[in-house]
């Protein structure tokens, strides 16, 4: 009986080795092809802009309805959870009482933290915490903690470690970051971010940034 060469195993060797690498490649393939069908399916979100026409709020539930220019008007109900709404705008010194969440950046000076400007949190706020910037050329922090006591310019504040003296320095400006609908006035411009369902547009964040200075006073009457 005849034994096949070396040459003729090898090469029957090299032509199973190269068949099945063919046969994985095209398995994988295969498994990958509905995977980038999902993402050439996956759609981006839309923005629009419009002007907030009519408010209405019942109980812990507030409705927008929204105009824009070229579409029906669009209804928005905001609940606890959705749609994810940002305001931002600016603020008096009305803020600034026991209760109050506010952050900023402050160095150290002796038993203080110095601040300049300051930022109102409404709504759902941040959890307190103060973390040291490792960067900076001194001793400066970053926080956010609620107001216990104020007397002037000196703040005693909660910033979750425990209680801090902090000292607002002059020619401070205060900035608002909330997330409670019943602030934005109507006539207020606001940008939707959300995509467009069934030929409907559905937002899931809405962005405002006030023109009027937020007072105080006002917003905390009760």
């Amino acid at each position: 009986m005849l034994l096949p060469s070396i040459s003729s195993r090898v090469s029957g060797r090299g032509l199973f080795a190269a068949m099945t690498m063919l046969t994985v490649v095209s398995i994988s393939m295969g498994s990958v092809s509905p995977l980038l069908a999902q993402a050439s399916k996956k759609k981006e979100a839309q923005m629009v802009s419009g002007k907030v026409t009519a408010i209405e709020k019942k109980g812990k539930v507030t409705e927008w309805t929204v105009e824009v220019e070229g579409g029906d008007p669009i209804e928005i109900t905001f609940t606890a959870k959705t749609p994810q709404l940002a305001i931002t705008g600016k603020a008096d010194s009305g803020f600034l009482r026991p209760g109050t969440v506010i952050s900023a950046i402050a160095n150290r000076e002796g038993n203080n933290l110095a601040f300049k400007d300051y930022t109102v949190h409404l709504g759902n706020v941040p959890a307190p915490r103060m973390v040291r910037d490792r960067n900076s050329p001194v001793e400066s922090y970053e926080f956010v903690g609620a107001i216990i006591e104020v007397d002037g310019e000196n703040l005693r504040l909660n910033l979750g470690s425990g209680a801090f003296n902090a000292k607002m320095q002059q020619g401070s400006e205060a900035s608002v970051q909330s997330t409670d609908p019943s602030m934005v006035p109507e006539g207020s411009q606001v940008s939707l971010e959300g995509f467009t369902k069934s030929g409907k547009f559905v937002p899931n964040k809405v962005i405002a940034n006030l023109d009027k200075v937020i007072s105080g006073e006002e917003y905390l009457r009760p």
